[in-house]
């Protein structure tokens, strides 16, 4: 990505204090937020943000929001490493 396009999506795996003041940042400046894309990890703040704004889309798995617009190719190969040496 290039640093004039803008992020059209985010991906948080785990919705803890951090992601609810990420999320809640995200809105304060944009003007057409981008989608969210939370896990079910953290379930009661992942259902309170995203029935406060309604771009926010609680995934049924963590697996989902990795294959989610909202990470990066980038980060899923490196994930991708990590997972291939833990199965070793």
């Amino acid at each position: 990505m290039t640093s004039d396009q803008l992020v059209t999506a985010y991906g948080f795996v785990g919705a803890g204090e951090i992601t609810a003041a990420i999320v809640e940042g995200i809105h304060t400046d944009a003007a057409d937020s981008p989608a969210i894309f939370l896990s079910p990890r953290g379930h009661d703040v992942a259902r309170e943000l995203a029935g406060r704004y309604a771009n926010i889309q609680v995934c049924d798995s963590n697996q989902t929001v990795l294959d989610s617009d909202g990470v990066p190719d980038s980060v899923r190969r490196a994930l991708d490493r990590i997972l291939v040496r833990l199965r070793g």
